[in-house]
């Protein structure tokens, strides 16, 4: 039984850094801090938790990080490879960003 409790107390310690970890991501966004939302994103949810409930969201979110520092190739190739609900709202953010670069904005 302490076995399954220390388990079970595990799995929602991880899953308590998974939320974490987003929401400081988007916390960043919001305070235009495109460049640590985008570390959050990237390295702390989706390497970190390839799997995680927060996947998607992250993905979607380091794109749109990507789009508001320029990198237009970065953010239209992550748009591209979204595989969630959201997939065709992304396709259309993608399409908008065709041939868009730093310089013509």
């Amino acid at each position: 039984i302490r076995d399954r409790r220390l388990s079970a107390g595990k799995a929602q310690l991880v899953l308590a850094k998974q939320d974490a970890s987003y929401f400081l991501g988007l916390i960043h966004f919001e305070k235009r801090n495109y460049q640590v939302a985008s570390t959050w994103f990237r390295t702390r949810t989706l390497e970190a938790y390839p799997d995680g409930p927060w996947t998607a969201g992250a993905r979607c979110n380091l794109a749109r990080c990507q789009e508001a520092l320029g990198n237009h190739d970065e953010a239209r190739r992550l748009y591209q490879i979204d595989e969630s609900p959201q997939r065709h709202g992304s396709l259309i953010r993608a399409r908008r960003l065709e041939g868009k670069t730093a310089e013509n904005e």
